[in-house]
Order: structure tokens, then sequence, then C-alpha cells
């Protein structure tokens, strides 16, 4: 591993969950619990209806459509915004301007011509990541957190597909720690945990950003992967995450983060 750590798998027992891995510090072992979130079944279940053939209308060919949804709406209901959405796209290819359609609390989107022949964009955005998938994460944490020795310092990886902030190029990721931080505070035993983001964006750049108590930064892979980083330290964890645990996972130590400092 990097950062000259020795780390071992765990075997699982049939008798009880354990962690995943265990690193050997300075200060004694550390055990890491990782798990990865999928689309949650409301995710599935509203971007579903976005992949249907009859969102094809021509009133959207040779133009951007971007559409933010506000909250859960019923497919009677989508039918009935599509409808409304298309009329004003059926003005913007006319006129050459761009245009917006706002169902208030339901739906908005924005509308304008692209450049070039025959090219069309058509995205989806807002209700369910921006809403529930916080709410999932602070349910996974909780949970995988019970997997964690009773008696021993350990730490979480979570990797999470579905949560992104917007505006990608520098999202406020203070808004989500927030949300978080009690939840890893709660253990005496685990040091923090480390969220990771994953996505793709082919113009990402590098990005960090820190507080009192957590530091996020931009992982650049190749092509057009990318991975935001989110650890949140426990200031009231009985024991403290070795920096070099961190270096190993793509935090630089001069991120300004002092992790040994007292709370």
């Amino acid at each position: 591993m990097r950062a000259g750590l020795a780390v071992s798998f765990i075997r699982e027992t049939k008798e009880k969950k354990t962690s995943d891995l265990s690193i050997e510090t300075d200060s004694g072992t550390l055990f890491v619990e990782i798990t990865r979130l999928g689309q949650s079944a409301e995710t599935r279940e509203a971007f579903s209806y976005f992949n249907r053939e009859d969102w094809r209308v021509p009133e959207f060919e040779g133009l951007k459509v971007d559409i933010r949804l506000e909250k859960f709406v019923s497919r009677p209901r989508l039918k009935e915004l599509l409808e409304g959405v298309a009329a004003e796209a059926k003005t913007v290819r006319l006129s050459g301007l761009p245009g917006s359609y706002t169902a208030p609390g339901l739906l908005s989107a924005r509308i304008e011509k692209m450049e070039g022949t025959g090219k069309s964009s058509f995205a989806v955005a807002g209700w369910p990541t921006d809403s529930d998938e916080v709410d999932r994460l602070a349910r996974a944490l909780r949970r995988k957190a019970q997997q964690l020795p009773a008696d021993r310092p350990g730490m979480l990886i979570i990797l999470d597909n579905e949560l992104h902030l917007s505006p990608w190029e520098s999202p406020d990721y203070s808004v989500i720690v927030a949300e978080l931080e009690e939840h890893v505070f709660e253990h005496g035993r685990m040091v923090g945990v480390l969220i990771v983001l994953p996505f793709g964006a082919p113009d990402a750049k590098p990005f960090n950003a820190s507080g009192e108590d957590w530091i996020a930064w931009r992982k650049l892979g190749p092509v057009f992967l990318v991975e935001d980083r989110i650890f949140i330290r426990n200031r009231y964890a009985e024991g403290k995450v070795d920096q070099r645990v961190l270096e190993a996972v793509g935090c630089e130590s001069k991120s300004g983060l002092r992790l040994q400092s007292p709370p």
C-alpha cells in the first residue's frame, strides 16, 4: 500500500459480520470497512421515466433540454408536464432563442438550440439525488459502523455512485458534512469516514476544500474518470487516524487539516 503501510484482508466468519481490511500503523491496528452504494430504488424509479421512448418527442430534436425535478411526480403528471416542455421547445426551435418552462414546485426546464445540425441533448437533474441520497448515505454510515470492532479503532470507506452536488466544478461539500458529522461523532471507536463520489467529466480540474473536521479533494483518473473524496474525522474518537492512511488514499499532508490536533 502507498505510504508504506501493511494491509491485510480479514476473512469473513459465519458467526458475525467483520471489517474488510486491517492496516498496521505506528499507533496500532486500524480496521477498515468498505462499502459501495448503487442507485437507490427511488433513483431507479424516477429516472426510468426518462429512458422511455415516449420522451423522444420530435420537438426536442436539435435542442439542448435540461430538466430539473423538484420532487417525485407520478407518470400521469409527467405526461402532462412533458406537453408543457414540448410546447416551449417548439417555440425555441422556431425563434432560435433560449426558453424555459416551469411548473412551480414540480419541474423546471431550460431549452436552447444546439450548435451544428442533427445534435440533441437531454438531461435530468434534481430529485431524488439531491434529496434522498444524503439521508441514504447517513443510514449506510450508521449500519456499516456496527461492523467495526467495538474495542479497536476503525474507519469507514463508502463509495456512493449517486451523490453529486452542483456545480460539480466547485461543489460545497460543507452541506454534506453538516448532515453526516454527528453520525460520525456518535461512534467513539471510529476515527473517521472517507466518502468517495465517482463521476465522469472530461473537463474536470483539481479541487480541494476543508473545514474544521473535514477535507475534500478531487482525484483525476484516466480519460474522464473523476473521484471527489471527502474525509470527515471524528473529533471525539478515542484514537486518531494516522496521516499516512490519508496520504495512501490521495490526501496530501499539505492539505492543512490537522488531524492530530485536539478538538
